[in-house]
């Protein structure tokens, strides 16, 4: 059996910001912000305004809260999403800490869940989505928050578990479908994977995550020539993408086209030289030669 690739999945996620009740102007939140007067619990910025502020402007927005003891949850939240744009994840981490402690919120948490994946832990980043989805187990955006985590665990079962239930009460979008089907492949579901994941290749927006799980469901069913095709279609959406042109490689050479799977070995090389490295050894595998006492022999 040929060692196949190994997929990873960027995920974009967004970020929640809450709109307020009440809202004021951009002159007037920039005027009580430059002179840090305290702010009143039931003032609240919005979005627009708060992106508006230069990053001192908003540190002195933040610390006025703080100083103040300030228990308006929505505006932590909506200071931590503003921070967070701005890749200022720690200072996004302290502004979502306060607005959970005043409100345990599923939608906080499920921001604090990003943050936190953004910064690679990953293991409080599930903990965060768990506690929302405990907060509200139909919270759709949570849910699907931490079914993508579990998908980048690769905790398979648990995301298994997790699409199978968020399917139950939400119209899965093409990204979750993707994932659902990813899923069910990693678990050897090959036929449920495509059963997913075909369907939106033929749709108007397909994307080369869609034709590499769809291409490796094919594989792992020995369509090989199918599996070609798929990869193929997946570089087109994206020629530099190393995965895919190893992966179109790998199905080639199973369909008995070395010819084109060498072509593909060039590619590979520029992008990611230990992945070409990998390839060339299952290109010409049966090429390999030993020595032994008697000299240089080719291997059967």
């Amino acid at each position: 059996m040929l060692n196949v690739w190994r997929l990873f999945a960027f995920l974009v996620l967004s970020f929640l910001f809450f709109q307020s009740q009440t809202t004021t102007s951009y002159a007037q939140s920039k005027a009580q912000n430059t002179a840090r007067v305290s702010v009143a619990p039931a003032t609240v910025f919005d979005r627009n305004v708060l992106e508006a502020f230069t990053e001192q402007e908003l540190d002195d927005t933040y610390s006025g809260l703080t100083s103040k003891f300030s228990k308006d949850a929505v505006l932590y939240n909506n200071i931590g999403a503003t921070y967070f744009k701005r890749k200022s994840y720690d200072k996004a981490e302290s502004a979502l800490k306060r607005a959970i402690v005043l409100n345990n919120h599923p939608a906080f948490l499920t921001n604090l869940s990003i943050v936190y994946e953004t910064l690679d832990r990953y293991t409080e980043a599930i903990n965060a989505a768990q506690r929302a989805v405990t907060q509200s187990p139909r919270y759709e955006r949570g849910r699907m928050q931490l079914c993508e985590l579990f998908v980048t665990a690769k905790r398979n079962n648990d995301a298994l578990i997790c699409y199978d239930e968020l399917s139950k009460f939400a119209t899965l979008d093409p990204l979750s479908k993707t994932l659902y089907g990813l899923t069910n492949l990693r678990i050897g579901k090959a036929d449920r994977a495509i059963s997913l994941v075909d369907p939106l290749v033929r749709g108007q927006q397909p994307t080369p995550l869609m034709y590499n799980v769809l291409g490796f469901a094919y594989y792992q069913k020995k369509r090989f020539t199918q599996a070609a095709e798929t990869f193929k279609r997946g570089v087109e959406l994206d020629p530099d993408s190393p995965n895919l042109r190893y992966n179109l490689a790998m199905a080639l050479t199973a369909s008995d086209n070395r010819v084109g799977a060498i072509s593909q070995y060039n590619f590979v090389k520029k992008a990611n030289p230990e992945m070409a490295e990998k390839l060339y050894r299952n290109l010409y595998r049966d090429k390999i030669i030993f020595v032994n006492d008697n000299g240089v022999s080719k291997l059967p």
